[in-house]
């Protein structure tokens, strides 16, 4: 049996999770040298999530009766 979930859901989960990186990364001292390997990382998790949502977006959606 096939299951659907919404495309704006799974965008909602997506961009919630970007957001929530966003806070971490507003409190994060970027001056302080031992958080430099933590900012990367969130930044590319930012990225890839991004890059998620663009693809997500040129996903053709079908309405289901």
């Amino acid at each position: 049996m096939e299951q659907y979930i919404r495309k704006s859901e799974v965008k909602a989960e997506i961009e919630s999770y970007i957001s929530n990186y966003k806070e971490i990364l507003a409190k994060i001292d970027r001056n302080n040298t031992y958080w430099v390997d933590s900012v990367s990382m969130i930044e590319a998790k930012i990225d890839a999530l991004q890059h998620l949502l663009i693809f997500i977006d040129t996903l053709e959606v079908k309405e289901i009766h």
